[in-house]
């Protein structure tokens, strides 16, 4: 199973590559939502910081979830 899967201590840096690769991805469509679509946030002081929230984009497309990533700064779950 340990060749398949490696070690547990293999495992647990999994999650600091994710958490850059997270933040990598949000800095870029940030900044490319920014330059290219003129992406402007409003009321997002209304979201609780220490609690969790629902988001329901209002229509369906392939860039909803990266444009609604760039414009929340906590990490989003699926």
């Amino acid at each position: 199973m340990r060749e398949k899967y490696g070690s547990s201590e293999d495992r647990g840096n999994r999650g600091a590559i994710a958490r850059f690769m997270y933040r990598a991805g949000w800095i870029f469509f940030r900044a490319m939502f920014k330059t290219f679509w003129r992406l402007r946030i409003i009321g997002l002081q209304n979201l609780p910081k220490n609690t969790g929230v629902i988001i329901a984009a209002n229509h369906t497309s392939y860039s909803d979830p990266p444009l609604i990533g760039a414009c929340i700064t906590s990490p989003i779950f699926y």
